[in-house]
């Protein structure tokens, strides 16, 4: 059995998680991504939210992406 993904916001791995999703946010990072002719820009930074996570916690992105469908805190945390 695999253990589920259960946000903590107090928890370390959260607070380096969340400046990374912070940075993904930034216009910056979307102008980049566009400027190197990755379209649509939006869901491009969806899927690097996702499979970033999914890397940060050593997880299969599978099973990642079922954990995303049912952690509505998990959706929130990563504005997905």
């Amino acid at each position: 059995m695999k253990t589920p993904v259960i946000v903590e916001f107090k928890d370390s791995k959260f607070k380096i998680l969340r400046k990374v999703v912070k940075k993904l946010e930034k216009e910056g990072v979307k102008e980049l991504l566009a400027r190197n002719g990755i379209t649509p820009v939006d869901e491009s930074v969806t899927m690097l939210k996702i499979l970033l996570t999914s890397v940060f916690f050593r997880l299969e992105l599978s099973y990642f992406v079922e954990e995303l469908d049912k952690r509505n805190k998990l959706r929130k945390f990563l504005n997905i």
